[in-house]
């Protein structure tokens, strides 16, 4: 989707083109091409008429397809808001009022596209006295979707909710665009104070312009035997099953290389699961100009960072964010609040981290403060 500056500030005009006319648009029009080319060379010296008119139905064919286009435009002074479809310029158009809608919402949902399950986050104008919501866009990406959404909001002076990461983020119209740094200089935001956890394993190192948050190797405690059990009986289920085909004398040697593949695959999940759990060490930097989290396993480590002049929000956050209306998603449900992994969220227009994650409730509100007054300071 592309926004266009119109001549009148009062208006707001996207148009977008058809994904399947981009590809196969042009590609009609060179077979058309190639078709008429080939139609002149292998008739000649005389010309096949009939082969030019098929090449010629091909090209005009591709450049239909090409040039579909769909758009939408928001006239402010008016309140009206057109959705249109047509071939570069609009031919089919269909007009709502919009002056009633007072918010932008963006949400996460789940949509199915044959028998794949597909996410989009969809934008709608929605108004607290219980109006239609009116959808604007249902997008794939994320970061397309929320900069759409903010510009749409940002444009008719309405609040923007954006709730797709399971937590309702409610921004003003003035505040859109705002990096959280500057939003908590400008309301004089001080976090309250908080303890650190009883028995916590986190350490805080402050100086004057950094924050190192430190969070050990768990070690092999009672949780991640909890966590190794169910793995090792799954193996051992394996074994004790498929022992009388590996065993049994003249089976046939690709079904035991399946089978041990299987074991072995089953064992080596089982103890990079352990390592992880077991072995992670974390260390979280703040500094005037980034947020940095390294996390190291052994003698592999990774790191992840987001610059302070960027990022617009600091969120807990859980894959725990599928729409709870649909029921037919209950099981699936069951199932991320079984494996869900809580954690901090960083984000901004362009890129999110997620961070912190395996950390208490206590533990991610503890951290989530000193982050919070570092950045405030």
């Amino acid at each position: 989707m592309k926004a266009f500056t119109s001549h009148d500030p009062e208006v707001l005009e996207k148009k977008w083109a058809n994904p399947i006319g981009i590809v196969v648009g042009p590609i009609l029009i060179l077979v058309g091409m190639a078709w008429a080319a080939v139609s002149v060379v292998s008739a000649a010296p005389e010309i096949n008429f009939m082969g030019l008119f098929i090449g010629f139905l091909l090209e005009i064919a591709g450049l239909l397809l090409a040039s579909i286009r769909s758009g939408l435009t928001i006239d402010k002074r008016t309140g009206v808001l057109t959705r249109w479809e047509g071939f570069l310029l609009p031919i089919k158009k269909q007009e709502q009022g919009i002056g009633n809608y007072d918010t932008v919402t963006l949400r996460k949902e789940y949509r199915t596209r044959g028998k794949e399950r597909i996410i989009v986050y969809r934008a709608r104008l929605e108004d607290s006295e219980g109006e239609a919501p009116l959808v604007l866009s249902a997008i794939e990406n994320y970061f397309k979707a929320r900069r759409e959404a903010k510009e749409i909001a940002g444009f008719l002076g309405l609040t923007l909710v954006d709730s797709s990461s399971g937590v309702a983020v409610t921004r003003e119209a003035h505040e859109l665009g705002e990096p959280l740094r500057e939003r908590l200089k400008r309301t004089d935001e001080v976090p309250e104070h908080l303890e650190p956890p009883r028995d916590t394993r986190v350490r805080v190192e402050r100086e004057e312009d950094e924050l190192r948050i430190f969070t050990p190797a768990k070690g092999m405690g009672a949780g991640v035997y909890l966590i190794l059990l169910p793995f090792v009986t799954a193996v051992l289920l394996l074994s004790w099953a498929f022992f009388p085909f590996i065993s049994k004398e003249g089976a046939p040697l690709p079904i035991r290389i399946i089978i041990g593949l299987i074991v072995i695959t089953s064992i080596i999940l089982t103890i990079g699961i352990v390592l992880e759990k077991a072995l992670k060490e974390r260390e979280i930097i703040v500094s005037r100009d980034q947020l940095l989290e390294r996390t190291r396993v052994l003698l592999i480590s990774r790191s992840k960072s987001m610059s302070l002049s960027e990022m617009e929000e600091l969120l807990f956050h859980s894959e725990i964010s599928v729409p709870y209306e649909d029921r037919a998603l209950a099981v699936e449900r069951a199932l991320f609040r079984l494996f869900a992994k809580p954690g901090l969220l960083a984000r901004s227009d362009k890129a999110e981290i997620k961070f912190a994650e395996g950390l208490s409730d206590e533990e991610l509100k503890y951290v989530h403060y000193e982050i919070m007054r570092m950045i405030a300071e």
